[in-house]
């Protein structure tokens, strides 16, 4: 369907009650567009590996949402064939044709210009934290979901080691990271696993 899961453990309505009524709110008032397909476009030679998110996919480059909102967001792997880009730019474009709840039809366009460098720590130095964050998660979850939560953990962890070596002059690791065992998590997401709560009931396993 496109739309999103909320997951409200143990609720309780005193406790829960004024949280569960804002979400509700907002999924009922917020802006939707209804019958959308979305296409992205990128630079030849590029080409999108995977995609992330609530949909389901009609092509290679094709997304059907029979809903779509503001709080949508989707992510996608882009890789090139090509040892070396012969380029200074690369483009990529989503375009989003929709129908608004009032039956017109439209179509949203955007696209953007990426300079491409041979200098890790440049691209490194230009990473939107959240974002990363968010796409990785989401790939750790797709992950998880095909080979299990360990396979997930090491991908996360070995991702994280990968962008502090490749920031680093000569791939060295940073300071803080010297002397951290390779299998050890190099963050704190992955340090919560002593505080993680109990395993899920069988219902919802």
């Amino acid at each position: 369907t496109a739309g999103p899961l909320q997951y409200s453990p143990a609720f309780h309505a005193s406790r829960d009650g004024v949280k569960f009524q804002t979400e509700l709110k907002r999924c009922l008032l917020r802006p939707t567009g209804f019958e959308a397909v979305m296409r992205v476009r990128c630079t030849r030679g590029l080409r999108i590996a995977n995609f992330y998110g609530n949909f389901f996919i009609r092509g290679t480059d094709l997304l059907a949402l029979p809903n779509c909102h503001p709080d949508n967001s989707f992510a996608f792997d882009i890789v090139h064939d090509d040892a070396v880009l012969a380029t200074n730019l690369v483009s990529v474009q989503a375009a989003l044709l929709y129908t608004t709840s009032n039956g017109e039809r439209r179509i949203r366009v955007h696209t953007m210009a990426i300079p491409v460098t041979q200098i890790a720590g440049e691209v490194v130095k230009s990473v939107d934290v959240d974002c990363m964050c968010n796409i990785m998660a989401r790939q750790s979850l797709d992950v998880a979901l095909k080979s299990g939560l360990e396979a997930a953990r090491h991908k996360l962890q070995t991702a994280c080691v990968d962008m502090v070596r490749g920031s680093q002059p000569g791939g060295q690791m940073a300071p803080g990271m010297h002397g951290q065992p390779y299998g050890q998590p190099p963050m704190g997401a992955a340090a919560q696993q002593q505080q993680a709560p109990p395993a899920l009931p069988d219902a919802l396993q």
